[in-house]
């Protein structure tokens, strides 16, 4: 392990493609967790609704963790309009 200051400690980030899953990989160790969000992710089949982001912040909260929402969908750009 590295001991010099500048260093900070690894961090374990899992997927949470369901509700689930969130509150499982936290129960498990992990520092953090991250969900897609329905219609502006990649994570097609395994985006949460708006209420089960709420409900997923919430059981992050109880652990103290952290999470991270993707939003990584490419959006269709309206080629009409000019810059």
């Amino acid at each position: 392990m590295l001991t010099n200051e500048k260093y900070e400690k690894s961090r374990i980030t899992f997927s949470g493609r369901t509700l689930e899953m969130v509150e499982k990989v936290l129960e498990n160790g992990a520092d953090s967790v991250f969900v897609g969000a329905l219609g502006l992710s990649r994570r097609s089949g395994y985006e949460l609704k708006h209420d089960e982001i709420k409900k997923a912040v919430n059981i992050v909260k109880s652990y103290d963790k952290k999470i991270y929402i993707a939003m990584n969908a490419e959006i269709e750009r309206d080629d009409t309009t000019t810059t």
